[in-house]
């Protein structure tokens, strides 16, 4: 699947080289190194002594240490809250939890390449649910480490980033994380509002184990096809294995009788040891599992219980509640300790949350919180300050102060300086079963029989990959080509040092000229800011690589610049029949052959043997095929990008990614894209290319599908309500710089063998069912009404509405024309003429001849030889109204907006009126279960496919 989308590397390069003659020439090496150190040492001694010179404004404040001693305080803008466990010694930023040998450890956790895999909810996701159903989140949230928005439901980090900064690793990029993803640490797999027990949620655990398998197969596949990949099997193999999840699955059963829920907890901690044996059968020997907190103390639970959980216990906390969250977790404890003695050659660590995050409250004056219960952003003021009515980011907040002490972000999760609290005392082992440190289970490093020479292996290792990364002049996680050379001398001064002395000298030149106009009011909050940068690196380089994986986008905006024809760009909308493998991805879905074999020669995602669609409208336009949006694993997005995903409907609440859904992650990859040009990097796509790109629309499939299930007499009403979102769609989209549109009606759902099998009902001249094709036609007639109503209402765009009844209408209706001989049978199915389909059953027992003329290739999608067929008609102009060719209609110039920079705004106004800013319930109904636990393939998509 990986390998048509350049497997799981990254993504495209850049560069070129310049050189010699001249100066360079005639300096001799040893001066030019020479220069080359002393720029650096002068370059690290200007950075060292404004990172850690004191403020000289005020002190820095004391708070009581994890061991009851007072510890400074970083002085880093993490300081929003309690509990800055951190101390400065010798230019080191050395964490007391972690004892003497941090330093150490730390070290060899960096050169041994340090690998984690998370699995979770909100209190470990790190933008996840935000990148996968473009919910744009509003400061304050990520006010206080990384001054804006992150995905992060804090106002900094969570418990994992700081997990990532004691191993002296980066934060861990989301699974679906479109742009700015680095996966060569590991992959966060938490999404938000995600749950144990599968079927309640999206990315359920079960749904996240898929996904980290999905993963792990695309990257050896690279491996095994000589392509870069960010993971190796042996990153895989000395991988730390970290689970945070069951909040969620207790607080839908708090509502229960205590008796009852007491029942509910085995079945929650039976899907966690399911996962950690999956887990292990995929080779993973390191867990690190947390139970759940102290429930009972959130703001949330305190601020709504009812007379069920009127008893507090001294702290203020309901007592119910908290003695819940104990059970669980001695029931998740010993669920340790079997596994530990099932898998003798694992290390299986469970940490007790609840005593650590209890003790906050109980304890809170010795970490200087003086509010333990009460919410920093929220509503109503004093005791909770929480209204279950408001979000955080709503204009009335009662907004505490930054640097103020509390433990509770917005009623539920933790603020930046309290989980920088909770992370010391999980990292530092004392909590933990048996008792470890987090860094001694990932940090074992093997001595090599010679150790001098495994050394200079090393050495020579890092030394290749450094000479190699300074060539391509590109991220050390990108991929692809590099650029040219330049001439010089008979000497030439290596690429690596000149650009180290370019380097030195430039940041010594800036950093004195700076120094010499800073006034001594102002050095603290240098020091503050250059902080705040050295402390998200690992956020910095998940945009630079994002601008590596981008680098066509530039290439667009210089083609621009110089006359030249700009790239084409196309963003798509739809279900089944234009996913190019968003489904796959996203829900972790192994697609086995024979799909995929007629022209990719393996499975891609796509639920055909070959192509579908928009991929011959993508080679029509000599650009490759779109990438799905949420397969991050070696996506280039520089000629735009594809929101479909099988399943989906028009009608949001349906399907989890459903088209209001999909405009809101173009929106989210739009105002991202933006921002990396706003900052001087490189997005995939630039705003002439978002003003310029073709919008298409193949959508409504299922919902006309869905719609025959009801009375007729009902039809018109449904079918207004659908064409209603598709409006507001194209609207949506207009207003944030769409100006040409592409809208494919639904085709002749009458004609599929699957419904012609399974439904009942009159058949046409041609075997069709008549009521289906009534109902489609009855749809795409409002569909093209709303086609010629937008092109009167939005000025400067073009609206193409294309029949797809008509095209594979005909298909059946004229087969002989197109060298078909049985139109309503299944290329891949069972039980031969005339339909070769049998309903239940999954597989090809019996699968056309490669070449065959079939139009079905499963009893819903096309082949590759009938989405050829389709494309071809489409494109042409013939059954568009008006009639334009495809080609023509993209090669025009969109007219410039007249809306200036409205777009994004006017999304987010439109967006929080829809949703308020809380999440949806994505949620999707799922079958078939095998006893590894992974989910059968076959019977999601059943479950997830109607005909779309």
């Amino acid at each position: 699947m990986a390998s048509a989308m350049n497997g799981c590397g990254g993504g495209g390069g850049g560069g070129g080289g310049g050189g010699g003659g001249g100066v360079m020439k005639k300096m001799g090496l040893l001066r030019v190194q020479y220069y080359c150190v002393m720029g650096a040492v002068a370059a690290a001694v200007v950075l060292a002594t404004l990172r850690y010179m004191p403020a000289p404004a005020t002190a820095p404040p004391t708070v009581a240490g994890v061991d009851g001693g007072a510890t400074v305080r970083s002085s880093s803008p993490t300081a929003a809250a309690p509990g800055g466990v951190v101390e400065r010694s010798k230019g080191k930023r050395k964490h007391v939890w972690n004892g003497e040998e941090e330093e150490e450890e730390k070290a060899a956790a960096a050169a041994a390449g340090v690998v984690v895999f998370n699995f979770g909810d909100s209190n470990s996701d790190t933008g996840g649910v935000a990148a996968v159903m473009g919910i744009h989140i509003s400061p304050p949230e990520g006010r206080a480490y990384f001054h804006h928005p992150t995905g992060r439901l804090s106002d900094g980090r969570v418990i994992l980033d700081f997990i990532c900064e004691s191993l002296n690793t980066h934060h861990l990029s989301p699974f679906m994380r479109p742009l700015g993803a680095n996966y060569n640490n590991g992959v966060n797999f938490a999404i938000a509002g995600s749950t144990a027990t599968p079927g309640d949620t999206t990315f359920s655990l079960d749904v996240q184990l898929d996904q980290f398998i999905f993963f792990k197969e695309r990257c050896l596949e690279s491996i095994e096809r000589g392509e870069d990949a960010p993971i190796d099997s042996k990153g895989f193999e000395n991988a730390l294995y970290t689970m945070d999840i069951g909040h969620n699955d207790l607080m839908g059963v708090f509502h229960l009788p205590y008796d009852e829920i007491l029942r509910k907890l085995p079945p929650i901690v039976a899907e966690i040891k399911k996962a950690i044996e999956t887990l292990h059968k995929n080779g993973a020997r390191k867990f690190w599992i947390h139970g759940t907190g102290a429930l009972g103390c959130l703001p949330q639970k305190l601020a709504t219980r009812g007379d069920i959980d009127r008893d507090l216990d001294e702290h203020g906390c309901i007592t119910r509640i908290n003695n819940v969250a104990k059970r669980f977790n001695k029931l998740l404890s010993e669920t340790c300790d079997d596994l530990r003695l099932q898998f003798a050659s694992s290390t299986i660590v469970f940490v007790d949350m609840f005593a650590i995050k209890y003790d906050l409250v109980a304890n809170h004056t010795k970490y200087g919180i003086e509010k333990p219960l009460m919410t920093c952003c929220g509503h109503g003021g004093p005791p909770y300050n929480y209204d279950p009515k408001k979000s955080c980011t709503a204009n009335d907040k009662d907004l505490c102060k930054l640097g103020e002490k509390f433990i509770s972000w917005d009623g539920v999760h933790f603020t930046d300086a309290a989980n920088e609290i909770v992370a010391a005392k999980v990292i530092s082992g004392e909590f933990s079963i048996p008792r470890i440190k987090l860094t001694a289970s990932v940090v074992r490093p093997k001595k090599a029989k010679n150790s001098r020479e495994g050394e200079r292996r090393g050495e020579a290792s890092s030394r290749a990959r450094r000479d190699e990364a300074m060539a391509m002049a590109s991220p050390t996680n990108g991929g692809g080509g590099g650029g040219g050379g330049g001439g010089g001398g008979n000497k030439v001064i290596s690429l690596r040092l000149q650009y180290y002395c370019v380097m030195a000298a430039v940041v010594v030149a800036v950093m004195v000229l700076s120094l010499a106009f800073v006034s001594p009011s102002a050095m603290g909050a240098v020091r503050q800011n250059l902080g705040s940068v050295v402390a998200a690196a690992g956020e910095g380089a998940d945009d630079a690589s994002a601008a590596a994986a981008a680098g066509a986008g530039a290439a667009a905006a210089a083609a621009a610049a110089e006359g030249e024809a700009a790239p084409v760009v196309l963003f798509n909308f739809g279900d089944s029949n234009s996913d190019t493998g968003g489904v796959a991805a996203a829900g972790g879905i192994r697609i086995m052959p024979p799909e995929g074999r007629t022209y990719f020669h393996h499975p891609t995602g796509r639920l055909s043997d070959g192509r579908v669609i928009i991929d011959f409208i993508c080679e029509s336009l000599n650009t490759r095929e779109l990438n799905p949006y949420l397969k991050s694993i070696g996506s280039d997005y520089s000629n735009g990008v594809n929101f479909a995903m099988a399943g989906s409907t028009v009608s949001h609440g349906v399907s989890p990614y459903s088209l209001n859904v999909q405009v809101d992650q173009f929106v989210y990859f739009k105002h991202r894209s933006l921002e990396l040009f706003e900052r001087g990097q490189k997005g995939p796509v630039s705003k002439e290319g978002f003003e310029n790109a073709l919008y298409m629309m193949d959508i409504g499939h299922n919902d006309v599908a869905g719609v025959m299930h009801t009375p007729s007499d009902n039809w018109d009403k449904k079918f207004r309500e659908i064409v209603g979102e598709i409006k507001d769609a194209i609207r949506i989209l207009y207003d944030n710089g769409a100006r040409k549109f592409w809208i494919h009606g639904t085709g002749a759902l009458g004609c599929l063998p699957a419904l012609v099998v399974q439904e009942k009902g009159e058949h046409d001249a041609h075997g069709c069912l008549a009521n289906y094709n009534k109902a489609a036609r009855q749809f795409n007639k409002k569909l093209s009404n709303l086609c010629d109503e937008m092109r009167l209402q939005l000025k400067n765009a073009t609206i193409v509405y294309t029949d797809m009844f008509a095209i594979k209408y005909d298909f059946v209706a004229n087969h002989t024309k197109y060298g078909i001989k049985w139109p309503l049978m299944v290329c891949c199915g069972n039980g031969g003429p005339p339909y070769n389909f049998k309903p239940g059953k999954f597989g090809c027992d019996d699968l056309c001849e490669p070449g065959s003329k079939v139009l079905s290739w499963d009893g819903v999608h096309f082949t590759d030889f009938g989405s050829g067929l389709a494309a071809k008609l489409a494109m042409s102009g013939e059954y568009s109204k008006p009639k334009v060719k495809l080609a023509s209609l993209v090669n025009a110039v969109a007219s410039p907006s007249r809306n200036g920079d409205r777009g994004c705004q006017a999304w987010y106004r439109g967006h929080n009126h829809r949703g308020g800013g809380s999440y949806r319930n994505y949620s999707i109904r799922e079958s078939g279960k095998n006893k590894t636990g992974s989910q059968s393939d076959q019977g999601r998509l059943a479950a997830v496919v109607v005909v779309g």
